[in-house]
């Protein structure tokens, strides 16, 4: 059993994983596995990306800062986008709608409709 979030394996009879309070899967995806689109459901400063981030996770939407690892060794003060995979797009401006805007200036994202195109 492995934890999707941190990679840690654990033996058989673990469901959560003991440092990030995760459901624990049989595999971990591989390299080979189908790329998966990514929509922006916001935009805004870092700090204010980590608490959306933090929002949608504790709402059981896997999400991703655009960027991070990188922002640790080449930090700029360019906004950030929070990504969701595309079918969680609308959980996740659901799970939004009711942050009020974190800092003066960060909304969330009022791009494409992710329903479009689809």
């Amino acid at each position: 059993m492995f934890c999707p979030k941190c990679g840690s394996e654990f033996e058989e009879g673990y469901t959560r994983c003991a440092e990030c309070d995760t459901d624990l899967v049989e595999a971990l995806p591989t390299d080979e596995e189908e790329y998966e689109e990514l929509v922006t459901v916001f935009e805004g400063d870092a700090e204010a990306a980590a608490v959306v981030r933090g929002k949608l996770e504790s709402a059981g939407i896997t999400a991703w800062i655009e960027g991070e690892a990188t922002r640790s060794v080449f930090p700029n003060l360019s906004p950030v986008a929070v990504q969701v995979r595309a079918e969680d797009a609308e959980a996740a401006c659901q799970a939004l709608a009711d942050v009020e805007a974190l800092e003066e200036g960060a909304e969330p994202f009022a791009g494409e409709d992710p329903e479009e195109g689809a």
